[in-house]
């Protein structure tokens, strides 16, 4: 089965991401983190690439083809506009790009049209986020209560117990590109449920004062895992938001493990051993 798109030239633009992003594609579905333990992990800094320069001459035109844009489709129909998806932004984007560039007559300017279509691509990296929980999100009691780190330590076990899958959004996605199967990206709901779930979970766990931090890391870790599934998920229609959730995904997964280790340490300094669900040290990280 083919993938369907909306719009045809979803699926050029779709190609022209896929060539933008190819890289970072590559090196997440080839490579696998070596853990040599639940306390070790490295955490990869990601670069950030400065915004879209304003191209000179480009301003006017766009606001004139933007506004007769909007009247046409105005126009058209009495009803709402549907929100554009990432992709179709992407593509505008790079057309708008390329005519202003056409339009002061740099496009022979190699290093400027480059410059400005890394640009294009960052932006559109940039342009969406995982959720960010705040500490006044969890539920901190002060580190004397009794029982406070048993009570934690049980509340991160039962939400981790609820990581049930054997495999990982990543290879649904890649399974569903390889086979050309829209269909099996329905296999990343679950998954999507299951971490609210786990969210939700370490959300109502007691947290002592002393760990919030590290808690918080692992709540957001888990936030970052779940964005990525849903825009994994979206790769029918919405292809450029897929292949940007890649360097999420890849960040979650580092920051779980991070964040597992921290609370191991915690708590092992209370005299108390934190059991991981295997799946959850495994799972992530294949492909």
């Amino acid at each position: 089965m083919a993938f369907s798109y909306p719009r045809k030239q979803t699926v050029i633009i779709f190609i022209v991401s896929a060539v933008a992003v190819g890289a970072t594609a590559y090196h997440v579905l080839g490579t696998r983190l070596a853990l040599s333990s639940a306390g070790k992990i490295d955490v990869v800094a990601i670069s950030t690439t400065p915004p879209n320069p304003v191209i000179a001459g480009t301003d006017n035109w766009k606001e004139q083809f933007v506004s007769a844009s909007s009247i046409e489709k105005a126009s058209a129909k009495n009803k709402p506009v549907a929100e554009p998806t990432l992709t179709e932004n992407f593509g505008s984007d790079f057309f708008m790009t390329y005519l202003g560039l056409k339009q002061s007559g740099q496009t022979g300017n190699t290093a400027l049209a480059a410059s400005n279509f890394e640009n294009v691509v960052s932006n559109a990296f940039n342009s969406t986020q995982a959720p960010t929980y705040k500490q006044a999100n969890l539920r901190v009691v002060a580190d004397s209560t009794p029982g406070v780190m048993e009570n934690w330590k049980e509340g991160i076990v039962r939400a981790l117990n609820l990581y049930t899958w054997t495999s990982n959004e990543g290879m649904i996605l890649r399974d569903s590109v390889d086979n050309e199967d829209p269909e099996l990206l329905k296999n990343i709901d679950p998954i999507v449920a299951g971490y609210t779930k786990i969210i939700a979970t370490l959300l109502a766990t007691p947290t002592p004062s002393s760990a919030q931090s590290t808690m918080l890391d692992l709540v957001n870790a888990f936030a970052q895992l779940k964005f990525s599934a849903q825009s994994f998920r979206a790769m029918g229609t919405d292809p450029v938001k897929s292949m940007t959730a890649i360097n999420t995904y890849t960040v979650g997964t580092q920051k779980l493990m991070s964040a597992l280790a921290r609370s191991g340490d915690i708590m092992d300094g209370a005299g108390i051993e934190l059991r991981v669900n295997s799946l959850v040290m495994d799972v992530p990280f294949r492909y």
